[in-house]
């Protein structure tokens, strides 16, 4: 007896045809997402797999609809392609790991070369991701396009490298395969950093350096003539897509403060990974006053000037912390960190870790002009009444 589902299915090839049309940026954004959102709660991997057709004279519509047809004959229905801004074509394999996604390749690769139809290709694997890059001959000829003539089944022959940054032996394959590690937030198909973003950075932090310039040399002179040590504190922190950075801000604590945190650990107040207390006994009586008015976080306009960060973010966590971080909550490292932020102005301590995360990640998917400027307003009314959060 036929079922619900029997009801609303379509004819197997009609299903095939209409699947083989390549989806566009927003609708692979939105497939990445929804895949996404499904490892993080089942704890599935999935694979992304990028591909960059090498075609004298660029990609004409022949080769596309060739292309196209050869993806609809190999990939699964549950499958999904289209393609970047690039022009690069973009194939997402759902409940695919990397094994899997290089079993994809190396099947396409040989489909391909009958129509003469050659390709580099990146895989991108979520959540622990590595990256692959299809590469020529030797070292000396990285970076060129090699296409395949003769001997199809030799030259997709796959000889793996730990290091990518190695040079390939001269013994190697026509073409090689690249592995190493890649940050699990998929950025290839991330919203780029928005112009007027980066922008309004730069004046931001231009300015504000010059303005603060005399205020920091007060307060240097304040710091070294009440407590031994630097002016500056510089900690590793994570940024976008998992890059570490070093921060930059004034110090407010004693110069032994991380040796001191394990004794200090039963006195953290915040869930999660974070490590903050209240009254914290590490704290310099300078450094109560610049972290109670925020003012500690101004040498990190130099960050946001090199484009490290940005003047609206997310915090950035210490390295050893955002280790700690389950893999949804890492989605915040989708955009590049910043100085200020939602949780930075609000009555911080009352937030739960995962609800900070929430709100760092709901920064991230919706960010705006007119959002920034509403949280930069916010902020100097926050640092006016002293609820900066730290």
């Amino acid at each position: 007896m036929p079922t619900f589902f029997d009801s609303l299915s379509i004819p197997l090839e009609l299903t095939a045809a209409e699947h083989s049309v390549f989806l566009d940026r927003h609708g692979l954004s939105l497939a990445i997402t929804k895949e996404r959102q499904r490892s993080d709660r089942y704890g599935f991997s999935f694979s992304v797999v990028s591909l960059r057709l090498l075609i004298k004279g660029g990609v004409d519509a022949g080769k596309l609809a060739e292309m196209e047809r050869i993806l609809a004959t190999r990939l699964r229905l549950t499958d999904e392609r289209g393609v970047n801004r690039d022009g690069s074509i973009v194939i997402i394999l759902p409940q695919t790991d990397y094994d899997g996604a290089v079993a994809v390749v190396e099947s396409l690769a040989k489909l391909a070369a009958f129509e003469q139809i050659y390709f580099e290709a990146e895989i991108h694997v979520y959540p622990e991701s590595v990256e692959g890059q299809f590469d020529s001959q030797d070292s000396s000829d990285r970076g060129k396009m090699l296409r395949y003539d003769e001997g199809c089944e030799d030259a997709v022959a796959i000889k793996h490298f730990e290091d990518p940054t190695k040079s390939i032996n001269s013994g190697a394959t026509t073409r090689s395969f690249l592995v190493g590690q890649h940050p699990s937030s998929l950025h290839m198909i991330a919203k780029p950093f928005p112009r007027w973003k980066r922008s309004m950075d730069i004046a931001c932090a231009a300015s504000g350096l010059v303005v603060a310039a005399p205020f920091l040399l007060a307060t240097a002179i304040a710091i070294k003539a009440t407590s031994k040590g630097p002016v500056f504190f510089r900690q590793w922190r994570t940024g976008q897509n998992n890059r570490p950075f070093r921060i930059m801000k004034l110090r407010t604590m004693v110069v032994d403060a991380d040796e001191l945190k394990d004794k200090l650990r039963e006195m953290n107040e915040r869930d999660g990974p974070a490590f903050k207390i209240k009254n914290d006994p590490r704290v310099t009586r300078v450094g109560n006053f610049l972290r109670s008015t925020g003012l500690d976080e101004l040498p990190q306009l130099w960050n946001v000037l090199i484009g490290e960060m940005s003047i609206v973010g997310p915090r950035p966590l210490p390295v050893d912390e955002d280790a700690l971080c389950e893999q949804w909550q890492r989605r915040r490292l989708d955009t590049k960190p910043g100085i200020t932020c939602s949780w930075q102005i609000s009555k911080s301590r009352k937030i739960s870790f995962d609800d900070w995360m929430r709100m760092d990640i709901r920064y991230a998917t919706t960010r705006s002009m007119k959002n920034d400027l509403k949280l930069m307003f916010k902020t100097v009314a926050a640092v006016v009444l002293g609820r900066v959060g730290h």
